[in-house]
């Protein structure tokens, strides 16, 4: 099993900090095989990213939240 870890701004959205679409097909397709856990660490607050997130991810870091 692997385990991504990864930050929120620009890194899965795009320069307008929007979800990059192909960024979340491709994780989203390796986590249906069950080889993927996907957490998501950003200084964004919890609420924020529980909105944007919540049906990509299986763990979210939150510095403000």
């Amino acid at each position: 099993m692997m385990v991504l870890f990864t930050d929120y701004d620009r890194t899965i959205t795009d320069k307008d900090l929007e979800l990059c679409g192909k960024v979340i097909d491709k994780i989203m397709k390796l986590r249906t095989t069950g080889n993927l856990k996907f957490i998501v660490a950003s200084g964004r607050t919890l609420e924020f990213l529980q909105n944007k997130l919540s049906n990509f991810v299986d763990g979210l870091v939150a510095e403000n939240g």
